[in-house]
């Protein structure tokens, strides 16, 4: 008997299960409109684990990986810098692919393309191959941020209709965790196994339970897409055509200016925090992990009640420019603290900071662009945002590496790192106070309430058709 014959009939008697839960075809309960939907963001919540454990594992051992190759900072960050070169376009063409294909099928090969990426960067560590863990890190890269266009894709499938920031938030969450364990954990395999390649090998087996729950969610959103088009209940969704493209609103493209001026330069500064607490701050290797998850931990407990009170309570971009002003704040104050060789404790209150930073900011961004963009090219909405982060996250790296190896002699390198940091962030500041005047314009969309959503969003689709008519003549 072949697997995918025995895969068939394990997903045939489950699906004979949820109909026992769910009731008959004629029932008037749909998956989607019950609390049945908890389940398959349960799996969704776990399915970018392995990725986000994964990724961070260099960064945490970026000390001990530059002793053992004998490289600069500067040849160290390849490693991320070939990690976000495929994701400059790959979530922009995967998100094509996603509302072209489909997001189970997306989901699926990209899982596996990030497994293989994890493994072959073991390979490469257990055989110290500083090149073939790089082009393993390119194949992780491929798929990293593909799967999150789909996840975010998918969650919106299920929570459209109501707490959407809660599941988005509840998502992250899940997926930050990984990267707090990752925090947390890899430090001290290394330190107990004194092998860099059994951290990275814990990476391989988190993506491995991260592709079965693709595996099984894929199998649950199947399920209500059978019992809904049996009923007939279900909305068609429209051919995607590249021509909707040119359907986005205005404050789409406001909100993908502000994530171009955070996000790139908050994934920057925790891929070499580790390093900056060493060599400036007088941590350990394992303390400083162990601070680091301070960010991804308070992520995991706040980006779902921040998600929540949103969806009650509205007031989603003060939120955002709330978290715009931290990352200023913040990376001046790491600037200018005093070089100690024991552990200061101020660059804890910095993390803190960032944590705070990091729960706001994710768990309102994604669930806003949900809403001013349409369904068929939601996915692709996902893409472009991702690809143009993930281009500045490419060149970045470099350029503070650069920066780095030649102010050596100042505060380990890092001053006018921070210095570079937080004189990017002032552009996020900016782009939020017009985000709020541009939504006050439309109707106030993004500040409405839960249950609010679908009247704006047929207004935003009026002006972008106006935009468009506006242009033509």
């Amino acid at each position: 008997m072949s697997i995918k014959l025995i895969l068939e009939r394990i997903e045939k008697s489950y699906h004979e299960f949820l109909d026992k839960y769910l009731g008959p075809d004629d029932s008037m309960l749909l998956p989607r409109e019950t609390n049945f939907r908890w389940i398959p963001l349960f799996f969704c919540c776990f399915l970018s684990f392995g990725t986000y454990y994964g990724h961070d594992t260099p960064a945490l051992l970026q000390t001990e990986i530059q002793r053992v190759f004998d490289i600069t900072t500067t040849r160290f960050n390849l490693l991320f810098s070939f990690f976000y070169l495929p994701c400059i376009i790959m979530p922009f063409l995967g998100g094509l692919l996603t509302d072209k294909m489909g997001i189970r099928t997306g989901m699926f090969l990209f899982s596996i393309l990030i497994l293989l990426g994890q493994a072959l960067v073991t390979y490469g560590m257990s055989n110290l191959s500083f090149e073939l863990m790089i082009v393993g890190r390119f194949l992780h890269g491929l798929g990293h941020d593909c799967l999150l266009v789909g996840k975010k894709a998918i969650i919106a499938k299920w929570f459209l209709k109501g707490e959407i920031a809660f599941a988005m938030g509840l998502g992250l969450c899940i997926s930050r965790l990984g990267s707090s364990l990752g925090s947390y954990t890899t430090p001290r395999i290394y330190m107990v196994t004194e092998d860099l390649s059994y951290p990275f090998l814990v990476g391989v087996y988190t993506c491995i339970f991260s592709t079965i729950c693709v595996l099984i969610l894929n199998s649950v959103d199947r399920y209500a897409d059978m019992k809904e088009l049996k009923r007939s209940l279900s909305h068609m969704k429209e051919d995607f055509e590249m021509s909707d493209l040119k359907r986005f609103p205005f404050i789409y493209y406001l909100l993908l200016m502000s994530c171009l001026s955070l996000y790139p330069v908050f994934f920057s500064f925790m891929n070499n925090a580790s390093d900056m607490m060493v060599h400036r701050f007088g941590f350990d290797l394992r303390s400083a992990g162990s601070y680091i998850s301070i960010v991804y931990s308070m992520s995991t407990l706040m980006t779902p009640l921040i998600g929540l009170f949103a969806d009650k309570y509205g007031r989603k971009l003060y939120i955002i420019l709330f978290a715009s002003m931290i990352p200023f704040l913040t990376h001046f104050y790491i600037a200018f603290l005093e070089d100690t060789e024991e552990p200061n404790e101020n660059m804890v209150i910095a993390l803190v900071a960032f944590g705070l930073f990091y729960s706001c900011y994710a768990s309102i961004l994604w669930p806003c662009i949900t809403a001013v963009v349409m369904e068929k090219v939601r996915a692709t909405a996902y893409g472009i945002v991702i690809s143009l982060e993930n281009l500045l996250l490419t060149i970045l790296p470099l350029i503070v590496g650069r920066i780095h190896d030649l102010s050596l002699e100042i505060s380990s390198g890092y001053f006018f790192v921070e210095i570079l940091y937080g004189t990017l962030s002032v552009l996020g500041i900016f782009i939020a106070v017009w985000l709020i005047k541009e939504d006050k314009n439309i109707g106030e969309t993004l500040n409405a309430r839960i249950g609010e959503v679908k009247q704006d969003n047929e207004l935003l689709l009026t002006q972008a058709i106006k935009n468009i008519q506006m242009v033509k003549n």
